[in-house]
C-alpha cells in the first residue's frame, strides 16, 4: 500500500543522515583548525606587541640618555665658559698691574 515507505526512499534518508554526519564532522574539523590559527595570530600579535612595547621602552631609554648627554655637555660647556672668562679676568688685571713692565720687557725683546 502507499502507507509504506520504500526501500529506496529509507536508503535516500540513511544517505541523507550520513552527509549530515559527515557535513558536522567537517564543519568541527574546520571550527577547530580556524580556533587554532586564531590562537596562533592572537600569540603571534602578543609577541609583536611585546617587541614593539620593549623597542618603545629603549627609545626610550635612548632618548632620556641623549637628554642627559645634552644636560651634561651643556653644563661642561657652561664651566670651560667660566673657566675662560675667569682667565680673561685674570689676565686683565695681570695686564693693568704690570702693564708698564710689560711694555718695556715686549720694546727690550
Amino acid at each position: 500500500s502507499g502507507a509504506t515507505v520504500s526501500e529506496k526512499t529509507l536508503e535516500r534518508v540513511r544517505e541523507l543522515e550520513l552527509a549530515l554526519e559527515m557535513g558536522e564532522i567537517e564543519s568541527r574539523r574546520i571550527k577547530d583548525e580556524l580556533t587554532a590559527q586564531l590562537a596562533e595570530a592572537r600569540a603571534s600579535i602578543a609577541e609583536h606587541v611585546e617587541t614593539i612595547d620593549r623597542l618603545s621602552a629603549n627609545i626610550g631609554t635612548m632618548e632620556s640618555g641623549r637628554l642627559e648627554m645634552e644636560e651634561i655637555i651643556s653644563q661642561r660647556m657652561e664651566e670651560q665658559m667660566g673657566k675662560y672668562a675667569e682667565i680673561q679676568e685674570e689676565m686683565a688685571k695681570i695686564l693693568k698691574e704690570n702693564g708698564d713692565e710689560i711694555e718695556k720687557l715686549m720694546k727690550d725683546h
